[in-house]
C-alpha cells in the first residue's frame, strides 16, 4: 500500500462486481457471465477438485423472470448444482466461508480486514500494545482506505507498519507552519476535553487484488483506581472479521490479585479469557470472537467498544514500591488515606497582628479553605487581646461575613465590632458538633505564632486539653510563613534522599493537581557508585509527612566492553574514556555494563546510556563515555524476565517525562522552548510521536508525506462514566446497560477552536467552541448543550452533515 493525502479515486459498475464476483472456471460459465444481467438470480455451489485441496466455488448468473421456476433448463441446472456441490452452504450462515467471499466480492467498494490482532505486553505498570490489521482489496482497481486505531489519550505511539513503506520521525520544528503557539493550543485543547481516547487516522492507497498488513503500537504507563490497576483499550474493526482476537501478557514484581477481565456488551468475561499459569507475579489474558459472536452481539460493524483489564498487586504499604533496572528507578507512592478523607475539620489558629501580617495570612487563608473538597469545613480563629474570634463555614450565625472580609475587618482593628467567640463556640468546632455529632471528624489545626512564644501554652490556655487531643498541631512562625504559602501551591512534595539518586534527572517531584486516587509515579536515575545504598524518599503534604526507603541496593562488578568506530577503523575499549582523539560511533557493545556516551569530551554535551537492554543503532558522535556498574534491587523473589525486551524503567522515566512537560506546557502562554528541544530528544530517543515530531512517510509516486501530531490524533470523547464505577463499571450488567446505550457510531464535530473531535455517546461536561460542521454516519441523534449536565440551550443534530447554530457546547446527549 502506498500512503495518501487525501480520497483516492474509486470505480464501480454492475459489470465489475459481476465480472470479480463470478469466477471463471469453465466455458459454460464464461457464457453465462456474458449473459448475465445487472437483475440476475445468481446460483451457488462447492464442488471438489483432485487437482486442489480447496473447494471450487461456482457462481451461476441467469436472469430471472415469471414462471422461470418451473422451466425444464432452470431445474436441470438447479438439481445439477445441488448434486455437484454438495456440501452447499446457506447465506445465512454468517459464519462460514462462502458468506464471507460472497459478503466481500458483492461490496467492492471497501476493502475487507481478513484478520484484526491486538498484542500488549505490561512490565511494571508499563504496557506496550500492538493493533495488527491485515487487509485485502478484493477491487481490480486501486482504493482508498482510512487507517484508524483508538490510543488511550495518554499513550504515545512508538511504531508504525504500513506494508513495505518505511515511515520515520522527525524534530516537528523542521515542519514550516509548525509553531509554539499552535502546538501550546493543541496540547491545551487535550487538556480542556479531558477525553479519555484519541483516534490515530492515517489515510493509504491499496492495490488491485492487494494484500497489507498494517500496525500501530503505542506505550502508555497505566492508571491506577481504588487500589486496581486498569488496562483499557478501545477496539473498532468497523466490520466483522473472520479473525479477532486479543492477548494480554502482565509481569510484575509482585504478585498479581484480582485479575478481572471486561468488554462492551459482553460484561465480564475473566472465567472465559484468563489462561491458568502457575506463576502469580505473570498472568495471560487471551480473548477470541469468532464471526457469529461478533455478529450478535455487536452487528454487522463487528466489535465496537472497549477491553478493559484490571489487577491488583500484593504489596505492603510498609514497603516502598520502587523498581530498579539498568540505573533507572520508578517510584510508586499512593497518598495515605487521611489525604482522601470525605471529612476533615481544618482550623487555622493565629495569634499575630493582623495589621502586620494581614497580607500572607490571607493568602494562606485563602488557598487552604480552597482547596478543601465539598464536604470538609474549615475554621479560622483569631487571638487579640486574650479574646477569640471565630469564623467557621459551619457557623450558623446568619450575619456572619465572608471569611476574607472577616480579617479584612480585624487587620483594620474593628475587632471592637465583632463579638469574641463563646466558650460553647469554641468546644463546639473541636468537638464537630455542627457536622456529626456521633462520629468523630478528623481535625487538623494551623498554627501561626510569634517566634518567641510559646505555641503550646498559649493554645492550652484559650482550648481545653481535651479538645487537642484529637487533633493534628502544627506550628509556625511568622518567618516560616512565606515558605508555607510557597508550599500550598503544591499540593504534595516529594524529596529523595541521598547521594545515590541523579536529582537533576527526576521527573516533577511537586503536585499541584493531585490524580483523584491519590497515586504518583516519579522516576529518576541512579548516580553511579562502588558501595551499596538505598533510596529514601520524604512525602510531604499539607496533613502530614512521611519517608520510605527502599530495600538494599547492591552494586554487581560487571564485564564487557564497547566498540567504537571511526571511518573503517574500530576498537574495543573495556573501561572509561575521558576524550577520544576523534568522532566515533557505537559499532556494539558486550557484557553486562552500563555506558554513558557523551558527545563532548570531558563527560560534557549531550549523553546518551548503553544498557544491556538498548543495543546502539549507530546515530550518536561519541568524544567521551563512562562505564557504569549496576544496581541490583535485593528482593525476597527472584526477578522475573522482563517481557518488553528493554529498560522499561528507563522508558516509563521518559514516559512521565513527556506527559509531565505537556502538563506544563498547557498552563502557560509561552513555551520554554529549552523544554521543547528536551522533548524532542526524549521523543526522537524512544521512536514516539508527540507534539515535538511528525511522521514522514512515503506516499504514491515516491512523494514525500510530512503529517504533524495534530494531523494524525484527534480526541475520541467515550461516554462520561458514572459517578463512582470505572469505564466500563465492573458489574456486567451496568456494562450492557451503558454500551446499548451507547450503540451509535461515532459522532465527528468540527470547530474553529478546537478542530476535530469524535464524540462516543452521551457526555456531560465539554468545553468546545462554536461547532462549523457535524458528521455522522447513521440514524442516531444527537442533542447540544450550551452548559454542562445537558442544561443551557439546545439544539438536535440527526445523521447527515449539518452545523449546529450554538456558541459553544458544554454537553452532548444521544437521543
Amino acid at each position: 500500500p502506498s500512503v495518501v493525502a487525501g480520497p483516492c479515486p474509486c470505480h464501480n459498475s454492475n459489470q465489475q462486481l459481476l465480472d470479480s464476483a463470478v469466477p471463471s472456471t469453465s466455458a459454460h460459465v464464461q457464457v453465462l457471465r456474458q449473459s448475465a444481467h445487472p437483475d440476475s438470480f445468481f446460483l451457488a455451489s462447492t464442488l471438489l477438485r483432485p487437482d486442489r485441496p480447496e473447494p471450487v466455488a461456482l457462481f451461476l448468473s441467469y436472469p430471472f423472470e415469471l414462471g422461470m421456476a418451473t422451466h425444464p433448463v432452470y431445474i436441470l441446472l438447479l438439481w445439477g448444482a445441488l448434486v455437484v456441490g454438495g456440501r452447499a452452504q446457506k447465506i445465512s450462515q454468517g459464519g462460514s466461508d462462502w458468506y464471507l467471499r460472497f459478503r466481500s466480492e458483492r461490496d467492492l467498494d471497501r476493502p475487507e480486514t481478513v484478520r484484526f490482532s491486538v498484542k500488549s505486553v505490561v512490565h511494571h505498570r508499563y504496557a506496550v500494545t500492538t493493533i495488527r490489521r491485515e487487509i485485502f482489496n478484493p477491487a481490480n482497481v486501486s482504493q482508498g482506505f482510512e487507517f484508524a486505531v483508538m490510543i488511550p489519550s495518554r499513550a504515545f505511539i512508538s511504531q508504525i507498519e504500513i506494508g513495505d513503506s518505511d515511515p520515520r520521525l522527525e524534530s516537528a520544528a523542521k515542519k514550516e507552519n509548525t509553531n509554539s503557539s499552535s502546538m501550546n493550543q493543541y496540547i491545551l485543547r487535550q487538556n480542556l476535553i479531558g477525553n479519555e481516547f484519541n483516534t490515530f487516522v492515517l489515510p493509504i492507497l491499496l492495490g488491485p487484488q492487494e494484500n497489507a498488513t498494517l500496525s500501530v503500537t503505542y506505550e502508555e504507563g497505566l492508571q491506577k483506581n481504588q487500589g486496581m490497576y486498569f488496562h483499557k483499550m478501545f477496539l473498532r474493526p468497523g466490520e466483522i472479521v473472520r479473525h479477532f482476537s486479543v492477548n494480554i501478557e502482565i509481569a510484575e514484581k509482585y504478585e498479581i490479585l484480582n485479575l478481572g477481565v471486561h468488554a462492551s456488551v459482553l460484561g465480564d468475561i475473566s472465567n472465559e479469557t484468563i489462561v491458568d499459569d502457575e506463576t502469580p507475579r505473570r498472568r495471560l489474558v487471551n480473548f477470541t470472537m469468532n464471526t457469529r459472536e461478533q455478529a450478535h452481539h455487536f452487528g454487522s460493524n463487528g466489535f465496537y467498544g472497549s477491553v478493559v483489564v484490571q489487577f491488583g498487586l500484593n504489596n505492603s504499604r510498609s514497603e516502598m514500591d520502587v523498581v530498579v533496572q539498568d540505573n533507572y528507578f520508578v517510584h510508586f507512592y499512593d497518598l495515605p488515606g487521611e489525604f482522601f478523607e470525605d471529612e476533615k475539620h481544618v482550623i487555622v489558629v493565629t495569634s499575630l497582628e493582623l495589621t502586620e501580617y494581614h497580607e500572607i495570612v490571607s493568602k494562606i487563608v485563602k488557598k487552604v479553605s480552597e482547596s478543601l473538597p465539598a464536604k470538609n469545613s474549615f475554621s479560622f480563629i483569631q487571638i487579640i487581646n486574650d479574646k477569640v474570634f471565630l469564623w467557621s463555614s459551619i457557623s450558623e450565625n446568619e450575619n456572619q461575613t465572608s471569611l476574607l472580609a472577616f480579617i479584612e475587618n480585624l487587620a483594620q482593628g474593628s475587632s471592637e465590632n465583632l463579638s469574641p467567640a463563646s466558650a460553647k463556640e469554641i468546644k463546639d468546632i473541636f468537638s464537630g458538633a455542627h457536622n456529626n455529632p456521633t462520629d468523630s471528624v478528623p481535625t487538623h489545626l494551623f498554627y501561626f505564632k510569634k517566634q518567641t512564644t510559646n505555641g503550646e501554652n498559649k493554645l492550652e490556655k484559650y482550648f481545653t486539653p481535651d479538645s487537642l487531643s484529637n487533633v493534628s498541631v502544627v506550628m509556625f512562625s511568622e518567618d516560616d510563613l512565606s515558605q508555607f504559602n510557597n508550599f500550598l501551591d503544591r499540593k504534595v512534595r516529594i524529596d529523595f534522599k541521598g547521594d545515590i539518586v541523579d536529582q537533576n534527572s527526576l521527573t516533577e517531584t511537586q503536585f499541584a493537581n493531585i490524580p483523584r486516587d491519590g497515586h504518583l509515579v516519579i522516576a529518576g536515575r541512579l548516580r553511579d557508585s562502588e558501595k551499596a545504598g538505598v533510596i529514601v524518599a520524604q512525602i510531604s503534604t499539607l496533613f502530614g509527612m512521611e519517608s520510605v526507603s527502599s530495600s538494599s541496593l547492591v552494586v554487581k562488578p560487571c564485564s564487557g566492553h564497547v566498540t567504537l568506530c571511526h571511518q573503517k577503523t574500530c576498537s574495543e575499549y573495556t573501561e572509561s574514556t575521558q576524550s577520544l582523539s576523534a568522532e566515533a560511533l557505537v559499532s556494539s557493545q558486550a557484557g553486562n555494563c552500563s555506558w554513558t556516551l557523551h558527545s563532548q569530551r570531558n563527560y560534557l554535551g549531550d549523553s546518551k546510556t548503553l544498557t544491556q537492554s538498548s543495543l546502539p543503532n549507530g546515530d550518536f558522535t561519541v568524544r567521551s563515555f563512562q562505564k557504569q556498574e549496576l544496581f541490583h534491587q535485593e528482593t525476597k523473589v527472584g526477578n522475573i524476565i522482563d517481557p518488553l525486551g528493554f529498560n522499561s524503567a528507563e522508558r516509563l522515566h521518559d514516559f512521565v517525562s513527556l506527559q509531565n512537560a505537556m502538563e506544563l506546557i498547557a498552563g502557560v502562554d509561552e513555551i520554554d522552548k529549552e523544554k521543547v528541544k528536551q522533548m524532542e530528544k526524549i521523543s526522537l530517543k524512544n521512536n514516539l510521536l508527540t507534539p515535538f515530531t511528525q511522521l514522514v512517510v512515503t506516499g504514491e509516486d515516491s512523494k514525500v508525506l510530512v503529517f504533524s501530531y495534530d494531523d494524525l490524533i484527534s480526541p475520541l470523547l467515550s461516554q462520561h462514566p458514572h459517578q463512582g464505577h470505572p469505564t466500563p463499571c465492573p458489574q456486567s450488567q451496568k456494562i450492557c446497560e451503558e454500551q446499548r446505550s451507547t450503540s451509535c457510531p461515532p459522532l465527528s464535530v468540527t470547530s474553529q477552536q478546537d478542530g476535530e473531535v469524535l464524540i462516543s455517546g452521551s457526555h456531560p461536561n465539554l468545553n468546545l467552541g462554536s461547532i462549523t460542521q457535524a458528521t455522522q454516519e447513521g440514524a442516531c441523534c444527537w442533542l447540544f448543550f450550551t452548559e454542562p449536565n445537558y442544561a443551557g440551550e439546545e439544539e438536535q443534530f440527526c445523521g447527515g452533515e449539518d452545523s449546529v447554530n450554538l456558541v459553544k457546547i458544554g454537553s452532548v446527549k444521544t437521543v
